[in-house]
């Protein structure tokens, strides 16, 4: 790989932690369950050159047996900074805090064997999370504060509920209603409602009740109840009723007025994270770069949502939350011709660098409905996203 070259005067410090987990046995004469931590380093008056490697510490998995290490990260987090490694071997996120050498299980990543990206990122509560990628299984999401990993976004509900009337009540007209999730007790973790409404119900001077509220997947906190005024058209619009503030309660008694409804609407597009290979964090957006598959074969890039009120790329408008775990249905960019495998995503400054197998594209994020997209000069691409180095100023 080409590299520019320049001169500097004296030894260069690299401030802070660099976070880097090396794995690459081929490279390092690294044994089978062994990896480097990569901490700061003196570079000498020709950059590249490593005088000083400082912290740079070997470890052994030997206690966990034989197989691969898959990617991992040294990283801070806290208001007063922790210091923590974390990786995952085969199928399982191990971490390591501080000076610590013996990892600690945190939990399955999923799916089979295959290469983790990690990428920190702070969500709508404020919480710092980090998001595993990858294109084997769905993404996870790690918390260091209880250690737990779970699968990344939010899942919608299952399953529609069941409306009946009931005491008397202030609803008079046709009702129907859905329910949404609501992860980690903050609100904007908020998942889509499930596309099946319930049951029409037709109050006389009702309340009405709900039944089948189904209990959510691991991290739900509570459910929100959204239902239509009384129905005046085919595709009525649903608002916000209430909330089942625990994920076991299975039952919702409504005796809210239309004029007293929320105009908070239902969410429909709180997507989740995708199945990527590659993943980047920009400007407070999370992109993951696939494959489209069948016939067309070019680099997909979907990101997420940083506002409830952004349009969608096509122009279009869909009720969706914000945050680097919702990604909306049409919150893509097909990049590239047809024979572009995507191969890799770099941030730069407030450039996102985009590799292809034979194409090198840059974005700048005026928004999700004004992604300026360019093709940089020349034929060349990326084959190995592993190569892929910021070499900073030349």
């Amino acid at each position: 790989m080409a590299q520019n070259r320049t001169t500097q005067k004296g030894p260069q410090l690299l401030e802070g932690p660099v976070g880097g987990v090396n794995t690459r046995a081929a490279s390092t004469k690294l044994p089978p369950g062994n990896f480097l931590v990569l901490r700061n380093c003196e570079l000498v008056e020709d950059v590249g050159i490593v005088s000083v490697r400082r912290g740079t510490k070997q470890l052994t998995t030997s206690s966990l047996g034989t197989g691969a290490i898959f990617g991992g990260i040294r990283w801070y987090y806290g208001a007063t900074p922790t210091a923590e490694t974390l990786f995952v071997w085969l199928t399982t996120l191990y971490r390591l805090v501080g000076a610590a050498t013996s990892p600690t299980s945190i939990g399955s990543v999923g799916g089979s064997a295959g290469e983790r990206i990690f990428i920190p990122f702070v969500g709508p509560g404020g919480n710092e999370y980090v998001m595993i990628g990858t294109d084997v299984s769905a993404a996870r999401r790690y918390e260091p504060l209880a250690p737990a990993v779970r699968t990344a976004g939010f899942p919608a509900p299952s399953a529609a509920p069941t409306a009946a009337t009931g005491a008397a009540g202030v609803l008079t007209g046709a009702y129907l209603y859905k329910y949404s999730n609501v992860f980690d007790s903050v609100t904007e973790h908020e998942s889509s409602v499930y596309s099946i409404p319930s049951n029409q119900v037709n109050p006389v001077a009702q309340q009405v009740g709900l039944t089948g509220v189904t209990v959510g997947p691991t991290g739900t906190t509570s459910r929100r109840i959204y239902r239509t005024k009384a129905i005046v058209t085919a595709n009525p619009l649903y608002y916000f009723v209430g909330t089942i503030g625990d994920n076991v309660t299975t039952t919702f008694t409504d005796n809210v007025a239309d004029a007293s409804l929320s105009a908070v609407q239902a969410p429909t597009d709180n997507g989740i994270p995708p199945l990527a290979k590659h993943w980047a964090m920009m400007k407070g957006r999370m992109y993951a770069l696939s494959i489209v598959g069948g016939v067309t074969r070019r680099g997909r890039l979907m990101f997420s949502a940083v506002a409830s009120t952004e349009r969608n790329p096509d122009g279009t408008v869909s009720v969706h939350g914000k945050g680097p775990e919702i990604f909306p249905s049409t919150y893509f960019i097909d990049i590239g011709d047809v024979n572009g495998v995507g191969t890799g995503l770099m941030v730069m400054g407030d450039t996102l660098v985009i590799f292809l197998g034979n194409e090198i594209h840059l974005l700048r994020d005026n928004g999700a409905s004004d992604m300026n997209v360019w093709k940089a000069e020349g034929n060349v691409g990326c084959i190995a996203a592993g190569s892929i180095v910021d070499m900073g100023k030349a």
